[in-house]
C-alpha cells in the first residue's frame, strides 16, 4: 500500500506502539518513552534537537558556540546559499537552528564541491535523517529531484511531522509518499519530491534509480548484520555510478555489547574513495559549562566513495 502526506502519518502513528525488528538495542533504549498522541511528540531522544527557536541572548549565545563551526563553512562556494536554506527551513518548522542542522548544511556544502554527487537531476537515497533535515536542506536547495529517505518507524514519523511543517498540508500531500511494497514502486507519480520508506522494508531501495546515498551517524547505531544488509541492496545498483556518503564513529558499543566498527563495513578494496579524513564538524559538540567545546565519546570519520560492486 502507497499513502501520501497525512494519510502516511496517520499510517505510521498507528504502528509505533508495535515491535520494531529493524532497530537495534541502541533504539530500543532510545525509542522506550516514544510517544505520540493527539499531534503531540514525547520522548524524542537520540537523532537531533528539536527546541523552540532561539531568542534574545540565548540565540545570541548559541549563534557565538556555532561561529567555530560555521567558520568551516567558509571553504564551500555554496555554504552561504544553502545555510539560508536551512534557516528558513527551521524558521518554518519554529525550530531552533542548532548544531545538528548545521552539520547537515555542512554536509550538502561539502557535497556541492564534487562534481556529479548532487544536483537538481539527482535522486538521493538517504538512510537515516533526524527531523528530516538533510532531506529539507537538499529539496529546498535543489541539490536533488528526487529523496528517498529510510529510516525506523519512529523516527520516520518524526521525519514526515517536521517535513509537513516545512511544507505546509497542500504540498506536502502533493510531494510526499510512504511506500510499503514493490507493487507501489511503478505507480509513484512523477510529482512526488520524497519517498518515504520504514527500514524493516529497506530492500525496496534496490528497485530505485539513485545516484547517491547518505548515511550520517546511523550505521554507527545498526547492528553489523544490518549494515551489510544495506551494502548488498546497494549492490543492486551496480549498474550506475553509486557515489557513497558516509560518516559516522569510528566505534562504537551498543548496549547490548555488540560493537560497530567504521572499518568493518563490508566495503570493496576497488572502490574510488574521493574523501577520507575525520569529519570536521562531528568531532565536538557545545555545552554551557565549561569546557564549552567537548569531544564526543569517539572520533567521527567521513568518506565520499565511487562504489564498486563485484
Amino acid at each position: 500500500m502507497k499513502y501520501n502526506g497525512i494519510e502516511a502519518i496517520n499510517f505510521l502513528s498507528r504502528r509505533i506502539y508495535q515491535d520494531d525488528p529493524a532497530e537495534s538495542s541502541h533504539w530500543k533504549k532510545f525509542h522506550e518513552n516514544f510517544s505520540y498522541k493527539n499531534g503531540v511528540l514525547s520522548g524524542v531522544k537520540g537523532f537531533g534537537g528539536s527546541q523552540p527557536e532561539y531568542q534574545g541572548l540565548k540565540k545570541q549565545l548559541h549563534n557565538l558556540f556555532l561561529r567555530k563551526f560555521r567558520k568551516i563553512g567558509i571553504q564551500f562556494p555554496k555554504f552561504d546559499s544553502i545555510d539560508f536554506n536551512a534557516l528558513q527551513i527551521t524558521k518554518t518548522q519554529k525550530r531552533a537552528y542548532d548544531l545538528d542542522v548545521l552539520r547537515q548544511t555542512l554536509t550538502a556544502s561539502l557535497l556541492t564541491t564534487f562534481p556529479n554527487v548532487l544536483g537538481s537531476d539527482k535522486k538521493v537515497l538517504i538512510i537515516g535523517d533526524g527531523f528530516a533535515s538533510l532531506s529539507s536542506i537538499l529539496l529546498a536547495s535543489k541539490l536533488s529531484s528526487q529523496v528517498i529517505l529510510v529510516n525506523l518507524t519512529k523516527t520516520l514519523l518524526v521525519d514526515l511531522l517536521y517535513l509537513k511543517k516545512w511544507m505546509g498540508d497542500n504540498l506536502f500531500d502533493k510531494s510526499t509518499i510512504f511506500i510499503n511494497s514493490e507493487s507501489d514502486i511503478s505507480s509513484i507519480p512523477s510529482s512526488k519530491s520524497l519517498i518515504a520508506i520504514e527500514a524493516v522494508n529497506h530492500k525496496l531501495i534496490r528497485y530505485f534509480s539513485v545516484n547517491t546515498v547518505i548515511n550520517i551517524c546511523s550505521m554507527q547505531e545498526m547492528n553489523p548484520s544490518t549494515v551489510k544488509e544495506y551494502f548488498k541492496d546497494f549492490s543492486f545498483l551496480s549498474n550506475r555510478k553509486l557515489y557513497f556518503y558516509c560518516c559516522n564513529r569510528e566505534e562504537k558499543i551498543l548496549p547490548d555489547g555488540i560493537v560497530s566498527r567504521f572499518s568493518d563495513y563490508p566495503w570493496n578494496n576497488q572502490d574510488t574513495i574521493l574523501l577520507d579524513e575525520l569529519c570536521p564538524w562531528h568531532q565536538h559538540y557545545y555545552t554551557i559549562v565549561p569546557p564549552m567545546y567537548k569531544r564526543y565519546e569517539g572520533p567521527h570519520r567521513h568518506q565520499l566513495r565511487i562504489m564498486k560492486f563485484n
